[in-house]
């Protein structure tokens, strides 16, 4: 896609549209004219050394979750595109728009504990996952993380990957902190001193971030006495660099201990992995895995210190120390083996299932350790079976729950069918039937009531006729319930393919140039309106008058031509797109009425906006004299292009085709 194609497909306006950003870029909410759907771009000038040499462009962000598969908890770029403008190189960076928000301000307003402990541990699925495929993400805060609420649930998703960096291209999982920056307040202390960083840099930022979850406050800030931002900044880094953590008791329970083994400031001793979390979160870590010395993170520095020797976890290995018990009376009973004994250096030498096996083998019955490995191969052989078993279930269960996904789309299939065939009263319903189900149970009868249909038009036709003039100006009589008479051409046109004139909402003239220091209803801009305004925010000083349609004074059609000619109100064009049959002609859109089969063409003219005509031959832009009542700078207008037709609302003060109608 060009740079033309690109700002025809998405609209947004840079004063208005702004809805956030950064030190690397700002956002944008735009209107995808192709998909028809609010979407966020995200733009960022690339940046360069004196030498021509790159430092950063949106690129780099883009593609660092390039290999990244999709997840719930992770918010990916759609597209990318990068384009010269005349002020220097900029990148464009597509995704979905997402109106509820961050996770800042969902704190901020509030959350129950169950959303609480949701968002947390959906969080660390989404850092996980991100670990997962080797990218550590280095500014993680809950105003990176935008929110999604379903129901009653609120869904986080990790964004803005600007400092993101694939992670073990250097000594395992450290990596170069290179452009390692970040918000302070939530940045690790090997981050903010420049140190090689590892993955779980960001289960720091993890712990800042739950704590102002849990408490609706911010774990790290500046004293009253720090008076700008720079002293601010270095009082935060100093807390952190030190360990200077409080108050994490104020935290539930569990997510205290998780709080505790994220914010540790000996990035060696932190938590590895966000898996060595999940045990806390489930209840199955060893309490004594960890300790937390004289300081810790609940009353001072975190710095948590591993014991030796960690104890086992896995199920396996309690079911040994069962076994190892009941057979402790025998083991007592026995003669106490030497070190250097062959049974006892063979038995202390296995390590998998094969091992054990081979030493009930060769030493036999009676050998000093048979029964340990006895008691460790049948629960091998047990965990076995038990997987087995499992495995076979899930597969059933998967099966069965396809096969019930596919009866019910299969039954949605056929709802779907009847629901298209219960809409076969016109023409288009039947086209529109054959063509979604070409070998549809109602085909035949379908097509037997397009004919008849068809047949029935083209006699109505043929007994209503349905052309004339009015004041020196033809119309079109499309048999439409209101009696509403359509011109044949454009204001200042005098053929139907002419464009003719274009018009500002409620201006009777023409112009050179069309914005809103030109229009003659606003005092320079769009909420400074001095005419047709039903809120105060839009009004010039608060200026309402609640007029909500033109005044005939005020009315193109009426002012040029005269003799009961109007502007088409809302209701009179969603009139013409019910009872009218659209289609693209390469030029603009012909309209066939349903009623009597006569026509209507309307030239795609395109819309004026200072002094450039934009788009001819592409769109149409079609005045309405109906004010959109929820943002008066905006009147309601027919659109059109070359795959849709439909009703929206303008900026009123750019230059749009007017089609006069009278009544019949």
């Amino acid at each position: 896609m060009n740079q033309q194609e690109f700002f025809k497909r998405y609209t947004y306006s840079v004063s208005r549209d702004r809805i956030g950003g950064g030190g690397f870029g700002t956002v944008y909410k735009a209107y995808d004219n192709v998909l028809h759907r609010e979407v966020a771009i995200k733009v960022s000038e690339v940046k360069t050394t004196a030498d021509g040499k790159k430092t950063f462009s949106l690129k780099d962000e883009f593609e660092a979750l390039a290999h990244v598969p999709k997840h719930p908890n992770i918010a990916n770029y759609e597209e990318f595109y990068s384009f010269e403008m005349p002020n220097g190189v900029f990148d464009y960076a597509v995704m979905q728009y997402y109106p509820d928000g961050n996770l800042s301000h969902a704190i901020k307003q509030g959350l129950t504990a169950e959303q609480k402990e949701d968002i947390a541990k959906q969080l660390l699925d989404g850092i996980a996952f991100l670990h997962k495929h080797k990218v550590v993400h280095r500014d993680l805060k809950p105003g990176n993380i935008l929110i999604v609420k379903h129901g009653g649930r609120i869904i986080p998703l990790i964004t803005d990957f600007g400092l993101s960096k694939a992670a073990g291209v250097v000594d395992g999982s450290v990596f170069s902190n290179s452009f390692g920056a970040g918000t302070p307040r939530y940045s690790s202390p090997e981050q903010l001193q420049g140190q090689p960083l590892r993955l779980n840099t960001d289960l720091w930022s993890y712990g800042a971030i739950l704590y102002e979850l849990f408490t609706g406050e911010q774990l790290f800030s500046a004293g009253s006495g720090a008076a700008n931002t720079a002293q601010a900044d270095m009082e935060i880094y100093n807390k952190i660099v030190n360990g200077s953590v409080s108050g994490l008791n104020k935290m539930p329970e569990t997510w205290r201990k998780v709080a505790e083994r994220c914010l540790v400031v000996d990035a060696t001793k932190r938590a590895k992995d966000a898996a060595e979390l999940y045990l806390i979160i489930n209840g199955t870590a060893d309490d004594d895995e960890t300790e937390v010395t004289e300081g810790g993170a609940s009353t001072g520095s975190a710095t948590a210190t591993p014991k030796d020797k960690p104890k086992p976890k896995t199920a396996l290995w309690i079911a040994l120390g069962v076994a190892a018990a009941a057979f402790l009376l025998v083991f007592l009973l026995r003669p106490k083996p030497k070190p250097d004994d062959p049974d006892t250096q063979a038995y202390q030498a296995c390590q998998s299932v094969a091992d054990y096996r081979a030493y009930m083998r060769d030493y036999g019955r009676n050998a000093l350790h048979y029964n340990d490995a006895k008691a460790f191969v049948e629960q091998h052989e047990a965990d076995s079976t038990a997987k087995a078993q499992q495995a076979t279930a899930l597969a059933q269960a998967q099966q069965q729950a396809e096969a019930e996904a596919q009866a019910q789309a299969q039954a949605e299939a056929e709802k779907k069918e009847e629901a298209a065939y219960k809409k076969c009263t016109t023409v288009a319903g039947c086209d529109s039937y054959l063509k979604a189900y070409p070998k549809g149970k109602y085909v035949e009868e379908v097509k037997a009531k397009k004919a008849e249909l068809e047949a029935q038009a083209k006699a109505e036709t043929q007994q209503k006729g349905g052309n004339g003039s009015a004041n020196g100006h033809e119309y079109v009589d499309l048999g439409l319930p209101s009696g509403t008479l359509w011109a044949t051409c454009n204001i200042g046109a005098s053929k139907p393919e002419d464009y003719g004139n274009y018009y500002a909402w409620g201006e009777t003239s023409t112009k050179n140039t069309y914005n809103w220091s030109t229009y003659k209803y606003a005092n320079g801009d769009y909420d400074k309106l001095t005419k047709y305004s039903n809120k105060s925010d839009y009004g010039n000083n608060g200026f309402t008058d609640n007029q909500t349609a033109l005044q005939t004074g005020d009315d193109p059609a009426a002012s040029n031509w005269g003799g009961g000619w109007r502007t088409p109100t809302y209701d009179q064009w969603k009139e013409l797109l019910e009872y009218t049959e659209d289609e693209w002609t390469g030029k603009g859109r012909k309209f066939t009425s349903k009623k009597n089969g006569q026509t209507l063409f309307l030239p795609a003219a395109g819309r004026r906006w200072d002094s450039e005509l934009y788009y001819p031959d592409s769109y149409g832009n079609y005045w309405s004299r109906s004010l959109s009542t929820d943002s008066p700078s905006r009147a309601w207008y027919l659109f059109f292009g070359s795959d849709d037709c439909y009703m929206r609302y303008f900026n009123r003060g750019r230059g749009c085709s007017v089609r006069p109608v009278r009544q019949n």
